[in-house]
């Protein structure tokens, strides 16, 4: 099952045109996949890749963690940019980042952001960052500080959006590892719910059969998902459950036309 659109032909040029730009003679190129769009994906980097599960130490099963590749340098990366690619094609499962941090720190870095805490009721959920749908929500809707914290190890880091266009995002020049648990506001974290709302409403067409006929890629899909909810809260819906409703009876509008 797709969920964005399929790599462009240049994304392979893209991505080693952004390894090059890098001024930093010293750095690691470290791959972040979320492993549980394909759990067989530990079988197609066996013996071609260093990766770490990083939900390892938490006791979680190795299909839902996501993993950590490591490389050594820009040659190691090019060797297997094929691989990755082919790998993670029309799924949001994939990015890059640049640091001159060791592998045990960027295994560490990453890790304190396994669980988020939601305050002031302390409530603990999984963070699923390594999706790449979530992770710019996730940027999004951080607080500068926290947003510098987690940015603090890198460099730059790149992900592919809904269209698999690539995103860079700008990381620091004095690298500082995260080692302290994110902890979010009530707000913060509703935030994040209604931008996945649209994600949410996709399942449930897709469930329903109403994506399966329509001559449109992933990204125009969740655009016209995103329009169907703004024209839903225009109308004076809010609730999840009307948007979901909403949005079903005008897929079934355009799928029966």
């Amino acid at each position: 099952m797709k969920n964005i659109d399929a790599y462009p032909a240049e994304t392979k040029a893209n991505i080693q045109a952004w390894l090059s730009s890098l001024e930093s003679e010293t750095f690691y190129v470290y791959a972040l996949i979320d492993h549980s769009f394909d759990p067989r994906l530990i079988k197609k980097l066996r013996n071609k890749i260093r990766w770490v599960s990083l939900y390892q130490d938490e006791g979680v099963d190795i299909d839902i963690s996501p993993i950590l590749c490591h490389f050594e340098d820009i040659a190691h990366i090019e060797n297997q940019m094929d691989v990755l690619l082919k790998a993670t094609n029309e799924q949001p499962m994939l990015s890059f980042w640049l640091s001159a941090l060791e592998p045990e720190v960027m295994y560490g870095h990453f890790a304190s952001y396994t669980d988020v805490t939601i305050l002031p009721e302390k409530l603990s959920y999984m963070l699923r960052y390594a999706d790449t749908r979530i992770l710019p929500n996730l940027l999004d809707a951080m607080q500068d500080e926290q947003r510098a914290q987690f940015m603090g190890a890198f460099y730059s880091g790149i992900y592919f959006n809904r269209a698999a266009e690539m995103v860079e995002l700008k990381g620091c020049d004095q690298l500082k590892p995260n080692d302290s648990p994110l902890c979010i506001t009530e707000q913060q974290f509703t935030l994040m719910l209604d931008v996945s709302q649209p994600d949410q409403i996709i399942q449930q067409l897709r469930k329903l059969g109403l994506t399966a006929e329509l001559i449109m890629s992933e990204s125009q899909i969740y655009t016209l998902v995103k329009q169907l909810c703004s024209e839903a809260h225009t109308a004076g819906m809010t609730d999840f459950a009307e948007l979901r409703a909403y949005c079903i009876e005008k897929f079934i509008e355009i799928t029966s036309a």
